[in-house]
């Protein structure tokens, strides 16, 4: 599970679960070449890396990323969110939905976890419908910046899943993965009126992580 989704979405609950505790926080190992299997030709092979051996980034690397472009001034946790600010109409907000694992992913051999069906690891793979409102902000326009990580955005556990690369990959298609495998990038504006509220509405599928930059600009 090293390599999922999961793993992204776990961290990301567990730092919301701590963010008013933790003055900082780690993480043991940066690079899957460290990890048992370094010397393997597989892309994957479960390490507990936030880079593969190749220097792909893993879907955990994007929630440490989000979490390290937070603003400094807490607001608002839930279940699912963590929403802080900087003091200056600008806000930063993660959004996830974590599944629970069940008795299933202990029958899984780590080191085959990019051949298991993932999907029979958990209890449900329901979409979490989410809406998060902005209080007291400023009136005008926001540029609101949306990265997603899911299975077609920033997981390479996913296209390893529907490629063949038994064989291992050439230098040449590990850059290409490299520029490719990244979250998904939109930027939207939204208008505050007088005395209205600022909500960022997202439907997040199982595993899958969201992060918002909202700023105001007019």
């Amino acid at each position: 599970l090293n390599d999922t989704r999961f793993k992204g979405a776990y961290i990301l609950k567990n730092m919301n679960d701590v963010a008013q505790l933790a003055e900082a926080a780690g993480y043991w190992l940066l690079s899957d070449v460290y990890s048992e299997g370094g010397d393997s030709n597989r892309l994957l092979y479960g390490g507990s890396g936030i880079v593969t051996k190749d220097g792909v980034n893993k879907p955990v690397y994007y929630a440490l990323y989000f979490l390290s472009i937070l603003k400094p001034l807490l607001v608002a946790q839930g279940e699912n969110f963590l929403l802080t600010t900087d003091g200056n109409d600008t806000y930063s907000l993660i959004c996830y939905n974590m599944k629970d694992l069940n008795y299933m992913s202990l029958l899984n051999n780590e080191d085959c976890s990019f051949e298991m069906d993932t999907e029979s690891a958990f209890e449900d793979m329901l979409p979490l419908h989410l809406r998060v409102i902005l209080d007291h902000v400023g009136q005008g326009k926001y540029r609101v910046k949306r990265l997603t990580v899911d299975e077609r955005h920033g997981d390479v556990q996913e296209w390893v899943k529907s490629n063949d690369t038994g064989a291992g990959l050439k230098r040449s298609e590990i850059w290409h993965l490299c520029q490719t495998c990244m979250p998904e990038m939109k930027i939207y504006e939204l208008w505050v009126r007088e005395q209205e509220k600022l909500a960022i509405d997202v439907v997040i599928g199982a595993n899958n992580f969201i992060y918002f930059e909202i700023e105001r600009v007019h």
